[in-house]
């Protein structure tokens, strides 16, 4: 097996292992104990409330009227939460100018793979003349050189502060650091590649094509495949690593933040809830017996 059928395994098993880890995660998500409500407000599903911090709990006899959702408000509130990281430029600004390109410039690259694949099949049926196939062009090396400035400017920006900001580091881990070298890493092989051999992305398309048609090609550009090889590398590493907030960020918002439905008289919700109360205490205060369930714990009296 050569060189370029190597890098197409290593890139096939990156996608894979990512693919996978993702998936057990989110369903390690899925399947976990029933959380506690929080009762935070505003819920944005809350038609004709959120805005005002209201709940449907205000309404005379609410258990009798029929409960409206706004869809529109939650994946309003979504979007601005993940393009935006709304919540961190509120509570959190000086981290917010680091973090915001950073995200926003890995949304970008997911872009870019996008329209590199996309060009695979519409490149032969355009032709390279075609207005369209120009447009095309030109959105996929805007949308990638933005991306890859923006992203790299941002891991870069978030690891200086974890260096020097006291606050981040007396809170900051072996892995914290490790999770920030490799992902610039990644990008600064992919700048690396952008700048010195692939300006036009066409040969990252290229590569793409062979993956996708299972025909590697005759040989790839030295720095294309090490921007291939870190890439596959990050790809493998992520799972295995905090950085998958982003799938517990969705349970976290729609099964602990916005879940607001209420117990009546639910078979399914009250089974979730027993489950819950016979499972042991794990606190470890003089005042609680860790050997005692939830409800042996609510319910006994104290002398």
């Amino acid at each position: 097996m050569g060189g370029p059928s190597l890098l197409l395994a290593l890139t096939y098993l990156a996608v894979l292992v990512f693919a996978a880890g993702v998936v057990m995660k989110a369903l390690k998500y899925a399947r976990a104990p029933m959380h506690l409500r929080w009762e935070l407000y505003p819920v944005p599903h809350e038609k004709g409330k959120s805005h005002y911090g209201g709940s449907y709990l205000e309404e005379v006899d609410w258990w009798t009227k029929p409960r409206e959702s706004d869809f529109v408000g939650e994946v309003k509130a979504m979007l601005e939460e993940m393009l935006l990281i709304r919540s961190l430029w509120h509570h959190n600004r000086s981290q917010w100018y680091a973090s915001f390109p950073f995200h926003f410039g890995i949304y970008m690259l997911f872009g870019l793979v996008g329209l590199l694949v996309l060009g695979v099949p519409l490149e032969g049926a355009l032709g390279t003349a075609s207005p369209l196939w120009g447009v095309l062009q030109g959105l996929t090396v805007i949308v990638g050189g933005i991306g890859l400035t923006l992203a790299t400017f941002g891991a870069a920006s978030l690891l200086w502060r974890r260096f020097t900001n006291p606050n981040l580091s007396r809170m900051s881990s072996l892995s914290d650091y490790l999770n920030l070298i490799v992902i610039l890493a990644a990008f600064l092989g992919a700048g690396y590649a952008w700048l010195t051999a692939d300006n036009s992305f066409s040969l990252l398309r290229e590569f793409i094509r062979g993956a996708l048609t299972f025909n590697p090609q005759a040989a790839v550009h030295p720095a294309v495949a090490a921007e291939l090889v870190l890439a596959s590398i990050f790809m493998i590493y992520l799972p295995f690593t905090h950085m998958t907030h982003f799938v517990a960020k969705y349970f976290t918002y729609h099964t602990v933040r916005w879940d607001d439905t209420p117990n009546m008289n639910e078979p399914e919700m009250q089974a979730k809830i027993l489950a819950n109360l016979t499972r042991p205490v794990g606190w470890s205060a003089s005042h609680i017996h860790s050997d005692k369930s939830w409800a042996e714990t609510a319910t006994e009296v104290k002398q």
